[in-house]
Protein backbone atom coordinates (compact mmCIF):
# COMPACT_ATOMS: atom_id res chain seq x y z
CA UNK A 1 0.00 0.00 0.00
CA UNK A 2 2.69 2.53 0.70
CA UNK A 3 4.55 2.08 -2.35
CA UNK A 4 1.23 2.27 -4.32
CA UNK A 5 0.31 5.76 -2.50
CA UNK A 6 4.16 6.51 -3.39
CA UNK A 7 4.22 5.81 -6.84
CA UNK A 8 0.66 8.20 -7.35
CA UNK A 9 2.48 10.69 -5.45
CA UNK A 10 5.87 10.64 -7.81
CA UNK A 11 3.73 10.62 -10.27
CA UNK A 12 1.70 13.72 -9.71
CA UNK A 13 4.87 15.36 -8.77
CA UNK A 14 6.72 14.82 -11.81
CA UNK A 15 3.34 16.35 -13.55
CA UNK A 16 3.35 18.99 -11.20
CA UNK A 17 -0.55 18.40 -10.54
CA UNK A 18 -1.52 19.48 -7.23
CA UNK A 19 -3.15 15.96 -5.61
CA UNK A 20 -6.16 15.54 -3.83
CA UNK A 21 -5.70 13.80 -0.39
CA UNK A 22 -5.77 10.34 0.57
CA UNK A 23 -7.17 9.32 3.49
CA UNK A 24 -5.95 5.75 4.29
CA UNK A 25 -8.13 4.08 7.50
CA UNK A 26 -7.81 0.47 7.99
CA UNK A 27 -9.55 -1.57 6.79
CA UNK A 28 -9.63 0.56 3.61
CA UNK A 29 -9.11 -1.46 0.51
CA UNK A 30 -7.57 1.17 -2.23
CA UNK A 31 -8.06 -0.94 -5.37
CA UNK A 32 -6.44 -0.03 -8.83
CA UNK A 33 -10.02 1.29 -10.16
CA UNK A 34 -9.69 3.61 -7.08
CA UNK A 35 -6.91 4.84 -7.98
CA UNK A 36 -7.92 5.32 -11.17
CA UNK A 37 -10.63 7.65 -10.14
CA UNK A 38 -8.79 9.29 -7.57
CA UNK A 39 -5.75 10.53 -10.08
CA UNK A 40 -7.30 9.37 -14.13
CA UNK A 41 -3.51 7.77 -14.16
CA UNK A 42 -1.96 4.44 -14.38
CA UNK A 43 -0.50 3.29 -11.25
CA UNK A 44 1.69 1.19 -13.56
CA UNK A 45 3.73 3.46 -15.02
CA UNK A 46 1.35 3.73 -18.79
CA UNK A 47 0.66 7.55 -18.98
CA UNK A 48 -2.51 7.17 -20.50
CA UNK A 49 -6.28 7.93 -18.81
CA UNK A 50 -9.03 5.38 -17.79
CA UNK A 51 -11.12 6.09 -20.59
CA UNK A 52 -8.36 5.82 -23.09
CA UNK A 53 -7.62 2.37 -22.75
CA UNK A 54 -9.04 0.98 -25.91
CA UNK A 55 -5.78 1.14 -28.14
CA UNK A 56 -7.63 0.01 -31.38
CA UNK A 57 -10.53 1.91 -31.20
CA UNK A 58 -12.53 2.85 -34.23
CA UNK A 59 -9.91 0.64 -36.63
CA UNK A 60 -10.70 -1.50 -39.06
CA UNK A 61 -9.19 -4.87 -38.68
CA UNK A 62 -9.82 -8.48 -40.86
CA UNK A 63 -8.67 -11.88 -39.33
CA UNK A 64 -8.09 -15.07 -41.50
CA UNK A 65 -8.53 -18.21 -40.29
CA UNK A 66 -10.98 -16.24 -37.56
CA UNK A 67 -13.11 -19.34 -37.05
CA UNK A 68 -10.45 -21.35 -35.57
CA UNK A 69 -8.94 -21.28 -31.72
CA UNK A 70 -5.95 -18.85 -32.04
CA UNK A 71 -7.76 -16.33 -34.96
CA UNK A 72 -11.11 -16.03 -32.64
CA UNK A 73 -8.91 -15.31 -29.07
CA UNK A 74 -7.49 -12.69 -31.57
CA UNK A 75 -11.05 -11.25 -32.66
CA UNK A 76 -12.05 -11.13 -29.41
CA UNK A 77 -9.20 -9.37 -28.45
CA UNK A 78 -9.03 -6.43 -31.11
CA UNK A 79 -13.17 -6.08 -30.15
CA UNK A 80 -12.15 -5.73 -26.76
CA UNK A 81 -10.05 -2.94 -27.47
CA UNK A 82 -12.36 -1.43 -30.05
CA UNK A 83 -11.80 -2.92 -33.23
CA UNK A 84 -14.29 -3.40 -35.52
CA UNK A 85 -13.37 -6.69 -36.94
CA UNK A 86 -14.24 -8.59 -40.53
CA UNK A 87 -13.94 -12.31 -39.85
CA UNK A 88 -12.47 -14.37 -42.31
CA UNK A 89 -12.94 -18.14 -42.67
CA UNK A 90 -13.35 -21.30 -45.58
CA UNK A 91 -15.75 -22.69 -42.81
CA UNK A 92 -18.73 -19.80 -42.90
CA UNK A 93 -20.41 -20.96 -39.67
CA UNK A 94 -17.31 -20.83 -38.10
CA UNK A 95 -16.59 -17.36 -38.44
CA UNK A 96 -19.96 -16.10 -37.75
CA UNK A 97 -19.95 -18.07 -34.42
CA UNK A 98 -16.83 -15.69 -33.83
CA UNK A 99 -18.53 -12.25 -35.33
CA UNK A 100 -21.54 -13.27 -33.00
CA UNK A 101 -19.34 -13.47 -29.78
CA UNK A 102 -17.64 -10.04 -30.37
CA UNK A 103 -18.37 -6.88 -28.51
CA UNK A 104 -17.77 -4.70 -31.16
CA UNK A 105 -19.03 -4.50 -34.67
CA UNK A 106 -18.34 -7.28 -36.70
CA UNK A 107 -19.27 -9.26 -39.95
CA UNK A 108 -18.21 -12.69 -41.28
CA UNK A 109 -16.93 -13.78 -44.45
CA UNK A 110 -16.16 -17.15 -46.16
CA UNK A 111 -12.88 -17.10 -48.20
CA UNK A 112 -10.46 -19.36 -49.30
CA UNK A 113 -7.47 -17.03 -49.02
CA UNK A 114 -5.03 -19.25 -51.11
CA UNK A 115 -7.08 -18.27 -53.84
CA UNK A 116 -6.41 -14.15 -55.04
CA UNK A 117 -10.52 -13.60 -56.34
CA UNK A 118 -11.76 -14.58 -52.56
CA UNK A 119 -8.72 -12.33 -51.07
CA UNK A 120 -9.65 -9.51 -53.03
CA UNK A 121 -13.59 -10.14 -52.52
CA UNK A 122 -13.08 -10.12 -48.50
CA UNK A 123 -10.56 -7.35 -48.72
CA UNK A 124 -13.47 -5.15 -50.87
CA UNK A 125 -16.63 -6.44 -48.87
CA UNK A 126 -14.64 -5.05 -45.53
CA UNK A 127 -14.03 -1.87 -46.64
CA UNK A 128 -17.50 -1.55 -48.42
CA UNK A 129 -18.79 -2.34 -44.99
CA UNK A 130 -16.52 -0.36 -42.67
CA UNK A 131 -15.25 2.39 -44.90
CA UNK A 132 -12.30 1.46 -44.71
CA UNK A 133 -8.97 -0.90 -43.47
CA UNK A 134 -5.97 -0.59 -40.75
CA UNK A 135 -5.27 -3.99 -39.94
CA UNK A 136 -4.65 -7.23 -41.26
CA UNK A 137 -3.81 -10.42 -39.31
CA UNK A 138 -2.56 -13.46 -41.41
CA UNK A 139 -4.00 -16.48 -38.88
CA UNK A 140 -5.21 -18.60 -41.90
CA UNK A 141 -2.91 -22.57 -41.83
CA UNK A 142 -3.30 -26.04 -41.40
CA UNK A 143 -0.62 -28.45 -40.41
CA UNK A 144 -0.96 -31.96 -41.73
CA UNK A 145 1.36 -34.35 -41.13
CA UNK A 146 2.93 -36.43 -43.73
CA UNK A 147 6.47 -37.82 -44.06
CA UNK A 148 8.16 -35.93 -47.44
CA UNK A 149 8.77 -39.49 -49.30
CA UNK A 150 5.26 -40.52 -49.05
CA UNK A 151 4.12 -36.58 -49.36
CA UNK A 152 2.60 -35.90 -52.61
CA UNK A 153 3.01 -32.46 -54.44
CA UNK A 154 -0.94 -31.83 -54.31
CA UNK A 155 -0.70 -31.80 -50.25
CA UNK A 156 2.30 -29.62 -50.81
CA UNK A 157 1.02 -27.05 -52.77
CA UNK A 158 -2.03 -27.18 -50.34
CA UNK A 159 -0.41 -26.29 -47.21
CA UNK A 160 1.78 -23.52 -49.42
CA UNK A 161 -1.37 -22.26 -50.50
CA UNK A 162 -3.01 -21.48 -47.65
CA UNK A 163 0.47 -21.01 -44.81
CA UNK A 164 2.43 -18.91 -47.49
CA UNK A 165 0.72 -17.65 -50.56
CA UNK A 166 -2.56 -16.66 -48.83
CA UNK A 167 -0.23 -13.98 -46.68
CA UNK A 168 1.50 -12.72 -50.31
CA UNK A 169 -2.05 -12.75 -51.73
CA UNK A 170 -3.62 -11.03 -48.87
CA UNK A 171 -1.14 -8.82 -47.75
CA UNK A 172 -0.94 -7.20 -51.30
CA UNK A 173 -4.87 -6.76 -51.13
CA UNK A 174 -4.25 -5.41 -47.58
CA UNK A 175 -1.71 -2.80 -48.58
CA UNK A 176 -3.16 -1.17 -51.67
CA UNK A 177 -6.49 0.42 -49.69
CA UNK A 178 -3.22 0.81 -46.46
CA UNK A 179 -1.46 2.60 -48.68
CA UNK A 180 -3.66 4.87 -50.00
CA UNK A 181 -4.67 5.45 -46.77
CA UNK A 182 -1.75 6.61 -44.82
CA UNK A 183 -0.45 3.63 -43.28
CA UNK A 184 -2.00 0.40 -41.31
CA UNK A 185 -0.81 -2.46 -39.25
CA UNK A 186 0.43 -6.20 -40.62
CA UNK A 187 0.50 -8.90 -38.38
CA UNK A 188 1.72 -12.75 -39.68
CA UNK A 189 1.20 -15.22 -37.78
CA UNK A 190 4.29 -17.17 -38.22
CA UNK A 191 5.66 -20.57 -35.59
CA UNK A 192 9.06 -21.52 -34.22
CA UNK A 193 8.81 -24.37 -36.40
CA UNK A 194 9.82 -21.90 -39.19
CA UNK A 195 13.16 -21.61 -37.49
CA UNK A 196 13.12 -25.70 -36.01
CA UNK A 197 11.49 -27.59 -38.67
CA UNK A 198 9.26 -30.01 -37.77
CA UNK A 199 9.36 -33.79 -38.41
CA UNK A 200 6.64 -34.94 -40.69
CA UNK A 201 5.51 -31.02 -41.54
CA UNK A 202 8.27 -30.11 -43.50
CA UNK A 203 5.15 -28.12 -45.85
CA UNK A 204 4.10 -26.48 -42.43
CA UNK A 205 7.34 -25.21 -41.58
CA UNK A 206 8.70 -24.59 -45.02
CA UNK A 207 5.45 -22.49 -44.98
CA UNK A 208 6.60 -20.77 -41.81
CA UNK A 209 10.51 -20.28 -42.61
CA UNK A 210 8.98 -18.30 -45.58
CA UNK A 211 6.68 -16.23 -43.51
CA UNK A 212 9.51 -15.05 -41.57
CA UNK A 213 11.55 -14.02 -44.92
CA UNK A 214 8.59 -12.18 -46.34
CA UNK A 215 7.67 -10.70 -43.26
CA UNK A 216 11.09 -9.02 -43.29
CA UNK A 217 10.87 -8.16 -46.59
CA UNK A 218 7.59 -6.19 -46.31
CA UNK A 219 8.98 -4.58 -43.34
CA UNK A 220 11.94 -2.80 -45.44
CA UNK A 221 9.57 -2.25 -48.55
CA UNK A 222 6.81 -0.95 -46.94
CA UNK A 223 7.63 1.49 -44.43
CA UNK A 224 7.85 4.25 -46.76
CA UNK A 225 3.97 3.91 -46.92
CA UNK A 226 3.24 3.84 -43.07
CA UNK A 227 2.60 0.62 -43.27
CA UNK A 228 4.25 -1.89 -40.19
CA UNK A 229 4.48 -5.85 -41.12
CA UNK A 230 5.59 -7.53 -38.20
CA UNK A 231 5.06 -11.26 -37.14
CA UNK A 232 3.98 -13.51 -34.19
CA UNK A 233 5.83 -16.70 -33.79
CA UNK A 234 3.65 -19.15 -30.93
CA UNK A 235 4.99 -22.00 -29.75
CA UNK A 236 3.09 -25.54 -29.69
CA UNK A 237 -0.99 -24.05 -28.68
CA UNK A 238 -3.10 -26.39 -27.33
CA UNK A 239 -6.02 -26.47 -30.19
CA UNK A 240 -8.41 -28.70 -31.79
CA UNK A 241 -5.80 -28.60 -35.10
CA UNK A 242 -2.87 -29.48 -32.50
CA UNK A 243 -4.69 -31.99 -30.86
CA UNK A 244 -4.95 -33.61 -34.33
CA UNK A 245 -1.95 -34.18 -35.06
CA UNK A 246 -0.29 -35.18 -31.85
CA UNK A 247 -0.91 -38.08 -29.67
CA UNK A 248 -1.29 -37.16 -25.27
CA UNK A 249 2.16 -38.62 -24.92
CA UNK A 250 3.74 -35.95 -27.34
CA UNK A 251 1.71 -33.40 -26.13
CA UNK A 252 3.11 -34.54 -22.29
CA UNK A 253 6.60 -34.05 -23.80
CA UNK A 254 6.35 -30.92 -25.70
CA UNK A 255 4.52 -29.21 -22.56
CA UNK A 256 7.40 -30.26 -20.05
CA UNK A 257 10.38 -28.26 -22.34
CA UNK A 258 8.34 -25.26 -21.85
CA UNK A 259 9.18 -22.67 -19.03
CA UNK A 260 5.82 -22.72 -16.88
CA UNK A 261 5.44 -26.73 -18.23
CA UNK A 262 2.14 -26.37 -20.13
CA UNK A 263 0.92 -25.71 -23.34
CA UNK A 264 0.25 -22.20 -24.98
CA UNK A 265 -3.25 -21.65 -24.55
CA UNK A 266 -4.69 -19.35 -28.10
CA UNK A 267 -5.21 -16.48 -25.39
CA UNK A 268 -1.72 -16.23 -25.06
CA UNK A 269 -1.02 -15.15 -28.98
CA UNK A 270 -3.99 -12.48 -28.16
CA UNK A 271 -1.11 -9.43 -26.35
CA UNK A 272 1.70 -9.19 -28.56
CA UNK A 273 -1.02 -9.32 -31.61
CA UNK A 274 -2.56 -6.31 -30.43
CA UNK A 275 1.23 -4.48 -29.45
CA UNK A 276 1.66 -5.08 -33.14
CA UNK A 277 -1.84 -3.58 -34.42
CA UNK A 278 -1.29 -0.89 -32.05
CA UNK A 279 0.63 2.94 -32.64
CA UNK A 280 2.81 1.29 -29.36
CA UNK A 281 4.67 -0.59 -31.84
CA UNK A 282 5.04 2.23 -34.53
CA UNK A 283 8.69 2.03 -34.95
CA UNK A 284 8.60 -1.90 -35.88
CA UNK A 285 9.16 -3.01 -39.19
CA UNK A 286 9.94 -6.96 -40.38
CA UNK A 287 10.08 -8.16 -36.68
CA UNK A 288 8.81 -10.89 -35.55
CA UNK A 289 8.15 -12.03 -31.53
CA UNK A 290 8.80 -15.50 -30.54
CA UNK A 291 7.05 -16.97 -27.84
CA UNK A 292 7.80 -20.32 -25.90
CA UNK A 293 9.75 -22.77 -26.82
CA UNK A 294 9.26 -24.44 -30.45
Amino acid sequence: MTLLIFTVAMHYSKAKVKPRRLYIRDQVDLTLDSVYDLCGLCVSGVKRRKEEAMQLDGRVAIVTGGGGAIGRAICLGLAREGAKVAVSDLNLAAAQETAARLGSPAIALQADVSKEEDVVRMVDETVRHFGGLNILVNNAGICPRTPVLEMGADEWDRVLGTNLRSVFLCSKAAAKVMKSAGGGKIVNISSGRGISGMKWSAHYASSKGGINGFTRTLGMEWAEYGINVNAVGPGITDTPLVRAIHTEKELEARAGIQPEKRLGQPEDVVGAVIFLCSEASKAMYGQIIYMKTP
